[in-house]
């Protein structure tokens, strides 16, 4: 079948700069099944062509309304972000079709399942939030379908299937087109369109937009639907306004991210570079003293146990000496003090940016927990203790090492161990959440040697990683 050239944008971007009515959000302009969309005048205007005749894309006298043509202006500027950051969506019908133009979110529930949310309305001159239900007649304005199974959101499935306070709180993700291959085109599924059962959603996507582009990822998509509903199957859209733009992500170097309240630094700037207590946060890693990984709001230990405890004295944590080494011993993590410890861990565990805007380095930014995020940790400990062999003192020297995990989304937690949607093991939980896939330990003179433990299921942090 030849591709519809004429006026066919299958693959542009384009960045809307400050002052327009989009702020700086970089948009993407695309077509499927030979539609084609104009986003030269955007967001002045927007042009589509989803029905046309030529290009049907299944025996017409069965679904005589459907073309299995889509177009979309798109973009990930809101992933990661809750619903409720959107505050507007508008737009004017200049032409067409009005049911022909709709936007639709990506969104994610608190256990990493995800669907499609819409409106239930919309009309020729505006389309938007419904806030407030109370006038619509006991219907609710909002549809949310195509979910995963096992959807748990506080929004029921379906067609006016929930108000607005069951769907602002939702994350905005990348969508379930990598999963399933009728989302955002159920009637193509029906008809056994041929490139939907070839391929899902991604793949679909990135043969029709002509490069491998990833746009099936955006979160926020204007839709241009498939019914032909009147006899032109053209329909433009004019004054776009969707917003406001994301506030930009902070970084560590621009000294807005503080240390937390009860923290020793607390209200200081974090820093690049390793600080006294041994964390890099730019750089993802910790290296210093076991009991510095979490002093408790007390400062950082530098090796001199006397030098220590006159401190505490000094800056008021303790009134003696004696009241010093009370309160240290008391510590669990003290007695570890001469354990070298050094952390690493991915951006999902701990970021080294605010891109929430709560004036925290993000942790599983996009996700609702630590489940499903991909979030890994290692430690990596060593030490040395004496011990006395054959009346003669020895120093032995010690190490341990583990890769931590987070449960995948579909995992189980059977007895305190972590298992797969297949069954097979994933390895013991720790916090919780996470999961310990590889141990190495070695101490020669307790006779350990090597690898303790490997999960059956993979010890490689990459199996784990969202969408696998």
């Amino acid at each position: 079948m030849k591709k519809l050239t004429k006026f066919f944008v299958a693959a542009a971007v384009i960045t809307l700069l400050a002052g327009s009515a989009h702020g700086a959000i970089e948009w993407h302009a695309w077509a499927v099944h030979d539609g084609w969309i104009d986003a030269s005048s955007a967001p002045a205007a927007l042009t589509a062509n989803t029905g046309n005749d030529e290009y049907y894309h299944w025996n017409k006298s069965d679904w005589p309304t459907r073309t299995g043509q889509k177009a979309f202006y798109s973009t990930n500027a809101f992933n990661g972000r809750k619903v409720a950051s959107i505050q507007t969506v508008q737009w004017t019908l200049v032409a067409g079709y009005w049911g022909n133009a709709y936007f639709n979110v990506m969104v994610m529930d608190t256990q990493g399942k995800k669907a499609i949310l819409a409106p239930a309305k919309n009309s020729a001159t505006s389309t938007g939030w419904d806030t407030d239900a109370s006038d619509d007649g006991g219907q609710k304005p909002y549809c949310v379908f195509e979910a995963q199974p096992g959807w748990t959101g506080t929004a029921q499935t379906g067609w006016y299937a929930a108000n607005w306070d069951e769907v602002k709180n939702l994350l905005i993700t990348d969508g379930p087109f990598t999963e399933f291959p009728d989302t955002l085109g159920g009637a193509a599924t029906m008809q056994n369109d041929p490139v939907y059962t070839a391929a899902n959603w991604a793949a679909w996507a990135d043969l029709w937009a002509d490069k491998d582009l990833g746009w099936e990822k955006d979160g926020f998509l204007i839709t241009f639907g498939q019914s032909t509903g009147t006899s032109t199957p053209v329909t433009t859209i004019a004054n776009i306004n969707v917003g406001p733009e994301p506030a930009p992500c902070q970084t560590i170097q621009s000294g807005t991210i503080l240390y937390s309240p009860g923290h020793y630094l607390a209200g200081e700037p974090l820093i690049t570079g390793h600080d006294v207590f041994g964390y890099n946060y730019q750089a993802h890693k910790f290296n210093g003293s076991y009991y510095n990984y979490n002093t408790a709001g007390l400062p950082p230990y530098e090796g001199d146990d006397d030098v220590y405890y006159q401190r505490l004295v000094d800056e008021g944590f303790a009134g003696t000496i004696d009241e010093a080494t009370a309160l240290m011993a008391a510590k669990p993590t003290w007695a570890y003090r001469a354990v070298d410890l050094i952390m690493k861990w991915n951006d999902a565990w701990l970021s080294n940016k605010d891109c929430d805007g709560d004036g925290k380095l993000d942790r599983y930014f996009g996700f609702p927990s630590y489940l499903g995020s991909g979030a890994w940790l290692t430690n990596h400990m060593s030490g040395s203790y004496e011990i006395e062999i054959n009346g003669k003192s020895k120093t032995a020297h010690w190490n341990y090492f583990v890769k931590i995990v987070a449960a995948p989304i579909d995992a189980t937690l059977n007895n305190q161990v972590w298992y797969n949607s297949t069954g097979v093991q994933i390895g013991p939980a720790i916090w919780g959440s996470f999961a310990e896939i590889q141990t190495v330990e070695n101490d020669p003179f307790a006779g350990i040697h090597g690898k303790q433990y490997g999960s059956p299921a993979s010890p490689g942090f990459g199996t784990y990683a969202p969408g696998k």
